[in-house]
């Protein structure tokens, strides 16, 4: 998917959940999307972090996929307990 979306011009931020870390690594999806791939509000060993709030703001569109029950679940109800869904709060927010 993020390939694809790439080859139709799309820029793509891949944010991956603590879960989606069994299915693909981060490195697969950096190299697919051109871009780092975000895992965790701290970007580094050094402590720095994610800024969240202008990811949200950058997206046009944010797509969740696979989008399971839980996922639902934490959308529906503004669960924001990883990177990923801070960045989903704070688009819908808007």
């Amino acid at each position: 998917m993020v390939r694809e979306l790439v080859r139709s011009g799309a820029e793509v931020q891949v944010v991956l959940t603590p879960s989606a870390h069994e299915f693909v690594t981060p490195l697969t999806l950096s190299t697919l999307s051109g871009r780092p791939v975000y895992t965790d509000l701290v970007q580094n060993k050094e402590g720095e972090w994610v800024n969240h709030v202008a990811l949200g703001l950058w997206a046009d569109l944010i797509l969740v996929a696979p989008c399971t029950a839980n996922t639902l679940a934490a959308m529906a109800s503004g669960t924001c307990n990883n990177c990923c869904w801070q960045r989903f709060c704070r688009h819908a927010a808007l």
